[in-house]
């Protein structure tokens, strides 16, 4: 058992990677490193993902994370809960696997599958081909899929997009884009 492990992991020049800090790891025979429990994840170009989950295994030769439990993210704007996670940590990408629920800061909440988690080159890009809900606080959206920009807030709901109105009427479109800039949801 390792207590406040941190874990620097270094590119091919030699130059700082990634670093994982955690509260208690476990270092096992098959040379992969446990995290459990909150999970701060610091990549070399200033971004950060913030992961809590019951286990969180980093492959030592190539660096990537997984974790076949329950994982919380802790987004931008947002919290994400995911049936578990698999991150390429040299590329910035991560996979949020399996039903995946995002509890947006202003309100809404999302259901999706399988959420991708694009920060490399400095984005913060979410989005997901599956079938997706959106519940903001007056409507029930369906849609065929998600495209999150969490650094301007624009949110598009892909493909064909049916909107249940508090009133009963029901609005049918194609790939829907709201406006979240400043809380609105326009």
């Amino acid at each position: 058992l390792l207590i406040d492990p941190t874990v620097t992991t270094f590119d091919k020049q030699g130059g700082e990677d990634f670093t994982l800090s955690s509260k208690r790891a476990h270092y096992l025979d098959s040379g992969e490193l446990k995290f459990m429990g909150k999970v701060d994840v610091s990549s070399s170009d200033g971004m950060t993902h913030k992961i809590n989950t019951q286990e969180l295994l980093i492959d030592t030769n190539t660096d990537d994370l997984t974790s076949k439990k329950e994982v919380t993210y802790l987004g931008e704007s947002a919290k994400i809960i995911a049936q578990g996670m698999h991150m390429k940590t040299k590329l910035n990408k991560m996979k949020l696997v399996g039903d995946t629920i995002i509890y947006q800061n202003s309100g809404q909440k999302v259901l999706t599958k399988d959420l991708f988690v694009d920060q490399s080159n400095n984005q913060k890009h979410y989005y997901s081909d599956h079938k997706t809900t959106y519940l903001s606080t007056q409507n029930k959206i369906y849609a065929q899929g998600i495209d999150m920009n969490m650094q301007t807030d624009i949110t598009q709901l892909l493909g064909a997009v049916k909107i249940l109105q508090d009133s009963g009427s029901i609005i049918d479109s194609k790939d829907l884009i709201l406006d979240q800039t400043k809380g609105a949801e326009v």
